[in-house]
């Protein structure tokens, strides 16, 4: 599969990963793996492993070539032995709980407020337990690395185990489509945009299970920012109102077409909470904020709506 490439990359930290330059919006970036070729043991450009718990160094986390038969916990450069196809895969142990993932910094001139993701899980090796294992899947607009920052789960995206009836730990091919699943969701970050000249991390961890783990494994990765716009849900507050925006003084109003009592939360551009209030009138007193940008998310009747507010 022909990899796409946004312009630019960015070398940064002691690991020397790299940051996938975003330029605009709803333009793909996609990785098969295969550049990492049948023997290596070099992560794609952009890429980052780690351990990122379990009894061993927490630290960068180097892959080794795999096909499924290797039970030991690791990162693995997955395929068929000899084979071209490649896949980016994790197994747990121990000592070794692995987690990859890959970085963007936001060159748009603009925030980004949603992103799109698609990508093939593959299962390489099953385990021997009953429990369902999964690759955990998590953004971050505030990590410097895969293990530092905050994190948001979207379980749409994680990777999850296929074949969950087999309790015997074996090797199996992950390049048959009963071993494979699709995976993809569109992610709305507008509470905590990814702001100009800002980094968006994206990762999968793996969870280490009881027994033998199976090996979970990422192919076709293609990933998209799709828009920055501070954007409502589908189930939109009608006639929402807020003014005045820029606000100066220490009353804002907050009207709409019901006008029930409204659950009004204000975060400022790091996503920390900095006014929670629930309200039955129009108007919420903001005297407290400092002079700068915020997300207001407002809750009426079941119906969530999130708008951008200056404070001067």
């Amino acid at each position: 599969m022909k990899k796409i490439y946004f312009l630019g990359l960015l070398f940064v930290g002691s690991l020397s990963v790299a940051q996938i330059s975003i330029t605009g919006l709803n333009v793909n970036y996609s990785e098969n793996f295969d550049g990492m070729s049948p023997t290596g043991t070099t992560l794609p450009a952009n890429w980052a492993s780690i351990r990122i718990a379990g009894s061993g160094t927490i630290g960068a986390l180097p892959i080794v070539v795999g096909d499924g038969s290797a039970a030991s916990g690791a990162i693995y450069n997955i395929g068929t032995t000899n084979g071209t196809d490649r896949s980016l895969g994790a197994l747990s142990s121990g000592s070794t709980v692995p987690a990859f993932g890959v970085n963007f910094t936001n060159n748009t001139g603009d925030k980004i407020t949603e992103f799109n993701l698609t990508a093939l899980v593959e299962q390489w090796r099953s385990g021997d337990n009953v429990v369902n294992e999964f690759m955990a899947f998590s953004y971050s607009v505030d990590a410097t690395s895969l293990n530092t920052g905050t994190w948001t789960n979207v379980t749409s995206l994680d990777a999850n185990e296929i074949l969950t009836s087999t309790t015997v730990a074996a090797a199996v091919s992950g390049d048959l489509t009963t071993n494979q699943a699709s995976i993809g969701a569109t992610v709305n970050i507008s509470p905590t945009p990814c702001l100009a000249g800002g980094t968006l991390w994206v990762r999968w961890a793996d969870s280490n299970a009881a027994g033998a783990d199976c090996v979970l494994a990422i192919d076709n990765f293609v990933f998209k920012a799709t828009s920055n716009i501070l954007s409502t849900k589908s189930n939109y507050i009608s006639g929402l109102n807020i003014y005045p925006n820029p606000v100066s003084g220490s009353i804002l109003n907050i009207e709409t077409a019901a006008n029930e009592s409204k659950a009004v939360a204000i975060f400022d551009v790091l996503g920390k909470q900095v006014l929670n209030v629930i309200t039955d009138t129009t108007t919420i007193n903001v005297g407290a904020l400092n002079a700068g940008v915020y997300i207001v998310k407002i809750t009426e009747e079941g119906k969530t709506a999130t708008r951008k507010l200056v404070v001067r």
